[in-house]
């Protein structure tokens, strides 16, 4: 078994291979020259490889010299990628794909963005929010009220003028429900569980109980399961 460069020069292997996207070729061959001939980006731009059975396989692109492995008996092993496919490479795609990802969630209605709460960062002290930034803190999906700068003591948590919390039962799925402030009251569709009943708002800005005294199916209307 052989590979043939580029240039036609040629080397014995014993064994060759891709796992995932890696080429792996095996061989006998002295480490110095493997280093030599497989870092020739020349000569690795097209190999060929001739099987025991003299059946060529074309390979193209693999020009990126990774890794040698040894392995028992002095076979060495080359690891080739192609230079866009490289473990480093590819951790900038995805690394660039997560932010795009994070933009792109920004621009997300709230019914979306907690079915992908985990784009969003968490809330960060001295930063500077924008109306309509959402952000986690301490796992719970927040928007940004109005402009500013995130002193200590403005939390989400903690300054509600600040900040709504995006409450469960607002993103299209059934939730428990929880006391909302003037900034984030439910909407007409939004569905809760409560005191062990289920439980579909009948109007926007409902901020009222479900079940609770004076309120009346009008506002809430219980769905029976």
């Amino acid at each position: 078994m052989k590979v043939i460069f580029n240039d036609l020069e040629e080397m014995a292997i014993q064994d060759w291979g891709f796992v995932d996207n890696r080429l792996n070729i095996k061989t006998l061959v002295d480490t110095n020259l493997l280093r030599t001939f497989f870092t020739d980006e020349k000569k690795t731009r097209k190999m060929t490889i001739v099987g025991d059975d003299e059946k060529e396989t074309i390979i193209n692109g693999y020009t990126e010299f990774y890794s040698l492995e040894e392995y028992t008996g002095k076979i060495y092993g080359v690891n080739m990628y192609k230079p866009a496919e490289t473990p480093e490479a590819q951790a900038y795609v995805l690394n660039d794909m997560l932010k795009l990802a994070k933009m792109q969630a920004q621009a997300l209605d709230d019914t979306s963005s907690l079915q992908v709460v985990n784009l969003y960062d968490d809330w960060q002290q001295d930063k500077d929010y924008k109306k309509g930034d959402k952000v986690r803190h301490f796992g719970d999906l927040y928007k940004c009220l109005q402009d500013h700068n995130a002193l200590p003591n403005w939390s989400p948590n903690d300054a509600h003028s600040l900040w709504a919390k995006v409450l469960p039962g607002q993103n299209g799925e059934i939730g428990e429900w929880e006391q909302p402030n003037a900034s984030n009251t439910y909407s007409k569709g939004d569905r809760v569980t409560h005191n062990g009943k289920t439980w579909e708002s009948m109007v926007d800005k409902n901020g009222w109980e479900p079940g609770g005294a004076g309120v009346y199916e009008t506002i809430w209307k219980e769905i029976k399961q």
